[in-house]
């Protein structure tokens, strides 16, 4: 290519990468992370593809993953080829529980059951705030 510009995409090394559908609420665990955890920029993803492109490209330490993004994909395919790039946290149904089982006793994810019904906010005295570790831990940082 003769005089093209080539566009390059840098993403620190290892930073978190959070594949969320609801982009309100990705960014504001994003923000959290960054906050809490000094994680660095953390990227997300709102689509499946997007997450998998990011995923391939960012060298992520650690992969949040809402089942919400695969819209009739099939799951372990889907989780196969993102435990081939990092440690995936999966935030789904409790009903998923079994789908998923196998790539936990794989050590090869970790499963975040999700509570409350689509569509409906939980009251604010059922919610529950991440505490620091948790967010540590999602962010694959130590922080001493």
């Amino acid at each position: 290519m003769e005089g093209g510009v080539k566009r390059a995409m840098i993403v620190p090394y290892n930073s978190p990468l959070l594949g969320i559908a609801d982009e309100a609420v990705a960014q504001r665990l994003a923000a959290e992370v960054e906050r809490s955890a000094k994680a660095g920029r953390v990227k997300t993803a709102s689509n499946l593809l997007q997450l998998q492109v990011l995923a391939s490209r960012a060298s992520p330490q650690v992969i949040l993953f809402d089942c919400d993004l695969l819209q009739g994909a099939p799951l372990a395919e889907s989780l196969a080829q993102l435990t081939a790039l990092a440690l995936v946290i999966v935030l789904a149904p409790l009903e998923r529980q079994t789908e998923i089982a196998p790539f936990v006793a794989a050590g090869e994810v970790e499963f975040v059951a999700r509570r409350g019904f689509r569509g409906h906010r939980r009251q604010p005295d059922r919610a529950k705030t991440a505490s620091r570790g948790e967010v540590e831990v999602l962010a694959g940082i130590a922080v001493d």
